[in-house]
């Protein structure tokens, strides 16, 4: 079974276009969710005339031609989150064997940071459709995935840390994870060492950041998120372990074990102790949970037994709780993220929820 082959049947595509649907709605629907008002505020200065802008140049001119064909703010937004999440679908029903659990999951973290920061999920979305260029190594692949970043970046520059997953072309995973788990860990330690310097503390006091979750400097917020993203990691690696064990006793065939997206979630992990130097860094692992998930969900499925079904159950409770810690009523999210876009959504409120 190859995983380019489409493995949901119709009935899954219509739970998974179900799911889509319900969160394009929360999406789209929720004018009061934070930074919202600052995508407002890009779009009207453009319907005055004012071309001065401090965003990235690919998403101001896509704001501007909205504007010059004469579409509102709020059809523009409808459209342009319509569009990541298909780009997100497209790869879901391409790779994911339960697409519609990956998209559960992906609701629960992070999908309400996504509804907030605009184009940082735009720039997630064209990774998360990219993926497909990193399966097998050719020149048009190598263009067509660069290419894509720079898409991305267009949207947000951070997007251009994803070319790291270049090294997905390296044809032995154990080669892969040899370079990415070390040097995760060798990160961890220069990054450390880096943010202990009189240099950095400078530089960072510039900004007046405070010692609170919201500023992104508690040191519990750090754990929270270095042992949940390292924990994801550490899920894909036990898999992948366990299934291939099962490759090598024949229950499985060899492209049923992930592949390319092993790769790509082994990879991912030098990207989380960039966390250690800013909270904004938790983009960085972020950006490409989606495809963590679609890797996570495919694998134990694979596993026909009742562990199988435990490891499920196990994986929905952790983003349950995630879901709880970050954006809870004793959060400080829930104001600004889970209010708006669940208790204060247009479409609920219409239908009396």
């Amino acid at each position: 079974m190859k995983m380019n082959i489409n493995l949901a049947t119709n009935k899954k595509r219509i739970y998974v276009l179900f799911v889509i649907a319900i969160l394009w709605l929360l999406y789209v629907f929720s004018p009061k969710v934070a930074d919202r008002d600052y995508y407002l505020l890009v779009f009207t200065r453009l319907e005055k005339g004012i071309n001065y802008h401090n965003i990235e140049t690919g998403y101001w001119l896509i704001c501007k031609f909205a504007v010059a064909i004469g579409m509102s703010f709020n059809v523009f937004i409808k459209i342009y989150a319509f569009i990541g999440l298909m780009l997100m679908t497209m790869t879901a029903l391409k790779y994911s064997y339960k697409p519609y659990i990956v998209f559960g999951l992906y609701f629960l973290y992070p999908f309400m940071l996504d509804v907030a920061q605009v184009r940082h999920f735009m720039a997630c979305a064209i990774l998360t459709f990219a993926i497909r260029y990193l399966e097998k190594l050719t020149k048009e692949n190598l263009i067509k995935y660069c290419l894509c970043i720079a898409i991305a970046m267009t949207q947000h520059t951070i997007a251009l840390v994803y070319l790291v997953f270049l090294l997905v072309y390296v044809k032995n995973s154990k080669t892969v994870v040899k370079i990415a788990i070390p040097s995760t860990f060798i990160l961890l330690v220069g990054v450390k060492f880096v943010t202990s310097t009189t240099l950095y503390l400078k530089i960072m006091g510039t900004r007046g950041l405070e010692d609170t979750y919201e500023a992104g400097t508690s040191g519990r917020q750090f754990v929270l998120y270095l042992a949940f993203y390292g924990l994801l990691v550490a899920i894909c690696y036990l898999l992948h372990a366990i299934n291939s064990k099962r490759i090598e006793e024949g229950e499985l065939l060899d492209d049923e074990n992930g592949g390319f997206l092993y790769k790509v979630c082994m990879i991912s992990a030098l990207l989380i102790p960039f966390i250690v130097i800013d909270f904004q860094f938790t983009r960085l692992f972020r950006g490409c949970i989606f495809i963590v998930l679609i890797y996570i969900v495919n694998q134990v499925s694979y596993i026909e037994s009742r562990f199988g079904r435990f490891a499920m159950l196990g994986i929905v409770l952790l983003f349950m709780a995630i879901f709880y810690k970050l954006f809870g009523p004793s959060s400080a999210y829930f104001e600004t993220l889970t209010e708006p876009i669940i208790f204060d959504n247009e479409v609920i409120k219409l239908i009396g929820m």
